[in-house]
């Protein structure tokens, strides 16, 4: 219950869905009370899973408002691009391929050892 209360005190909502065969939910439907969220008692838990199935979680690119299975992600702004650019459209956050970390440098010893 401590963690429903602490929810309520930073206005999280607690929406709660029971698929079991208890209708009256006990703690969880006490949790989206003081929560403020709903409760709802699934009569067909085989349904409600179809349903949930169904749902795209894909993103939407900010260029062309498509969805996209992957893309690039602006660390600043989180925006989803569908093609790199080097400067994001939404909080034009610069961005270089240069900054990224280089190898260091080595000597194949294979070679030197071979020789040996």
């Amino acid at each position: 219950m401590n963690l429903f209360f602490s929810a309520a005190k930073q206005s999280i909502c607690v929406d709660v869905v029971s698929m079991g065969d208890d209708v009256t939910g006990g703690i969880l439907q006490q949790a989206a009370d003081i929560t403020g969220g709903m409760f709802l008692h699934a009569k067909k838990p085989h349904a409600l899973l179809k349903i949930l199935m169904a749902v795209d979680y894909r993103a939407s690119c900010v260029c062309h408002h498509q969805l996209v299975s992957s893309g690039w992600v602006c660390s600043v702004c989180l925006s989803v691009l569908c093609k790199y650019t080097p400067i994001c459209k939404v909080c034009k956050a610069a961005f270089t391929i240069a900054n990224l970390p280089k190898k260091p440098w080595r000597r194949k010893r294979a070679a030197a050892d071979s020789r040996k």
